[in-house]
């Protein structure tokens, strides 16, 4: 399946409407805010409580951001 397509099955399970999406080096980054999720953070995309990255087969989430490397 891909992480692509493991990370927007978490963002569609969660119901969570993605802010922003951005790309750093081969890794895909989605922000986005759940009302599952609990208090966000302010970011340059607005208030996110959750963060998706997404490298090839390898997703790492967090919330309300993910820490350190990914």
């Amino acid at each position: 399946r891909g992480g692509e397509q493991t990370a927007l099955d978490m963002l569609e399970k969660s119901r969570a409407t993605v802010a922003g999406v951005e790309t750093v080096g081969k890794t895909k980054i989605y922000y986005a805010y759940s009302p599952y999720c609990g208090k966000g953070e302010q970011t340059v995309y607005g208030t996110v409580n959750v963060m998706i990255a997404v490298r090839g087969d390898s997703v790492a989430a967090g919330s309300p951001l993910l820490k350190g490397s990914y």
